[in-house]
């Protein structure tokens, strides 16, 4: 078979990799060993070790599955490029569920055609966008909420100036209470030690 972009490869590069037979959690838990005390991610100069972030994906883990998260149940994540996706990725994954990612720049019309579609029944987003979210819900299958906030990871002071911003355009910071379906904080949900919980 010809494979003309080969010769576009730097000199020693084979033009196959091999790859482990194991799963994407396991290497982030493997790195957490051999790398605990590196940064895993760096978020506005909020720094994650590895070992940080290999934690708190088993608590999401483990809270998942206290909530009843089944193998192969869909669950949501209308997150933008942050800590929160990560964790919430990996420990749905290692719950056996399945992850419907969802660009946090979709319009409602947008959103709740990927919900439906997916038959996702949990949801991780923003509180920030939670009006929007509760208005579509009677359009999906979506019966739990995980609100978390984009400052969380920003460090002090840059967390202050996006609250304070946010006021002043007059958007909402925290999320409706009264509603059908069950809500809950990812900070709350992570903020216990988990053990690591069974690979699915």
């Amino acid at each position: 078979m010809n494979k003309p972009w080969l010769k576009s490869y730097d000199s020693g590069m084979p033009p196959n990799l091999s790859y482990p037979a194991c799963s994407l959690s396991s290497l982030l838990h493997e790195s957490a060993k051999e790398f605990s005390e590196r940064v895993a991610i760096l978020f506005f100069g909020h720094k994650i070790t590895y070992r940080e972030l290999a934690s708190r994906v088993n608590s999401f883990t483990s809270a998942l599955i206290r909530l009843g998260v089944q193998p192969g149940e869909r669950v949501a994540l209308l997150l933008p490029n942050s800590p929160q996706f990560v964790i919430a990725y990996y420990g749905a994954i290692q719950a056996g569920a399945i992850v419907v990612p969802i660009n946090p720049l979709y319009v409602a019309r947008e959103i709740s055609h990927i919900l439906s579609d997916s038959g996702a029944t949990i949801m991780v987003c923003l509180e920030e966008v939670s009006e929007t979210i509760f208005s579509l819900l009677p359009e999906t299958q979506v019966k739990t909420l995980i609100f978390t906030q984009f400052k969380e990871y920003l460090p002090f002071f840059k967390g202050l100036t996006y609250t304070l911003l946010k006021q002043k355009r007059g958007e909402k910071t925290d999320s409706a209470s009264a509603h059908t379906v069950k809500t809950y904080s990812l900070k709350e949900l992570i903020s216990t030690t988990a053990a690591p919980p069974p690979r699915f």
